[in-house]
């Protein structure tokens, strides 16, 4: 991606910024011809939930563990498309989820260890 970044086309300002997000997201969704990877259907999604994602941050909503789960793993989908393969081992590290979901407890026989024993194991 590094050798690609001198082909970027300008701001309207006249420069690149390689730096900012809310750029390469921009560049990301102008210039998706230049990335073949990224125009399947997963990909196009992706980016755009990395876009409302980056706009929700900047304008301060209130991001819970799901919305970073979901974009960090938008992240990796779009890292895995265009060959990024060591960051996207990275980034889905991160989105791994830490604790296994626990069994529901509000249904009857999901109280019954005989029935938990045989779902959830």
């Amino acid at each position: 991606m590094g050798q690609r970044v001198g082909v970027w086309p300008p701001d309207k300002r006249g420069s690149v910024q390689p730096h900012d997000i809310a750029c390469l997201i921009a560049v990301l969704l102008e210039r998706r011809g230049a990335f073949k990877e990224l125009e399947q259907p997963s990909g196009r999604s992706a980016i755009y939930q990395l876009r409302q994602a980056r706009n929700a941050w900047a304008h301060f909503d209130p991001l819970d563990e799901a919305d970073v789960r979901r974009v960090a793993t938008a992240g990796a989908t779009v890292l895995r498309l265009i060959g990024a393969a060591a960051a996207t081992s990275a980034v889905e590290a991160v989105c791994a989820p830490k604790d296994p979901m626990p069994a529901p407890s509000g249904h009857r026989r999901a109280r019954s260890l005989a029935f938990r024993a045989t779902q959830w194991e």
